[in-house]
């Protein structure tokens, strides 16, 4: 990456090569059984994990969702849903976005990483309102989430660091 000039993300250098829905499940409590109501309120947890292959030009994200059913008033309604689902995208050009300077750690550019997360995002609003169709969370929709902030960078777009192991 050459450090005076950020590299240009060009959309048609991105290819998603793979979705896999690795885990899906759907818990409903017997209390909820006897009495069932759509949740007035979702409660949703979402992490992430980026992995890049430098060698490969590939990064694969994992996406986990939690989504809990909630009364009005914030109490379980004891039905809940967990979601995790791997991207393997493939960067024509990912050695533009990437520092190797330093032999101990390899730098990523921040905005690269959330331009990747954020794909995986969208496509998971997809893939989440299908799976759950024909449940109590019918036409649950992921709400838009900022990709910067899950990474945990300002507006500036930082680097994200990776450590590099030693055989």
């Amino acid at each position: 990456m050459n450090k005076q000039q950020k590299a240009r993300i060009e959309p048609d250098k991105i290819r998603i090569v793979a979705i896999s829905l690795v885990r899906g499940s759907l818990d409903t409590k017997e209390a909820f059984l006897a009495h069932p109501i759509r949740p007035s309120k979702i409660d949703l947890k979402v992490n992430h994990l980026i992995n890049f292959y430098l060698e490969d030009n590939r990064s694969i994200i994992r996406l986990n969702f939690i989504v809990e059913g909630k009364t009005e008033d914030e109490s379980p309604l004891g039905i809940a849903a967990a979601y995790t689902i791997d991207f393997l995208f493939e960067v024509e050009n990912m050695p533009d976005f990437v520092d190797t300077g330093n032999s101990t750690e390899i730098k990523v550019d921040g905005i690269f990483g959330a331009t990747l997360l954020g794909l995986a995002l969208s496509t998971s609003r997809g893939i989440l309102l299908e799976r759950t169709h024909g449940t109590y969370f019918a036409n649950f929709l992921l709400p838009v989430l900022d990709p910067m902030r899950m990474i945990g960078l300002s507006d500036q777009g930082e680097h994200i660091v990776l450590n590099t192991m030693e055989n």
